[in-house]
């Protein structure tokens, strides 16, 4: 804390997140103050980074989102988190084949737009297994 406040050189510090509609500020919610908005626009200038996982997109905070660099999108299950998705990036591309997502053929299947990449990519993601 003293480093924050002698605006002093601090760690990287990485935020999680899960679950995060029941925890973030709601969409139509207009309260900028909130402190998952604030880390969410503010964060990058304090080394502060925010991860978080939902299955409910268009619930969270229209600012979260616009301030979300870094996208993984596997599935997602209504046409109401797909038009919110769709607002973001070349998603929209993807739609189709969120919503037709399969279980037993789609595991570890993902869309990811990352910051340093122009456009989103299908990416296919192994289980980690811990070989101890």
């Amino acid at each position: 804390m003293n480093k924050f406040i002698s605006n002093s050189p601090n760690n990287f510090i990485q935020f999680y997140f899960e679950e995060a509609h029941n925890l973030f500020p709601k969409k139509d919610d207009r309260d900028l103050s909130q402190i998952y908005n604030r880390i969410a626009k503010e964060g990058a200038k304090l080394n502060l980074g925010m991860v978080y996982a939902t299955q409910e997109v268009s619930s969270i905070s229209s600012n979260i989102l616009k301030n979300t660099q870094n996208w993984f999108i596997a599935h997602l299950n209504n046409e109401d988190e797909l038009k919110e998705v769709k607002k973001f990036y070349d998603f929209g591309d993807f739609c189709e084949g969120l919503i037709r997502f399969s279980a037993s053929s789609d595991k570890g299947f993902v869309r990811m737009k990352v910051y340093s990449n122009t456009f989103a990519v299908p990416v296919q993601i192994d289980r980690f297994m811990d070989n101890k």
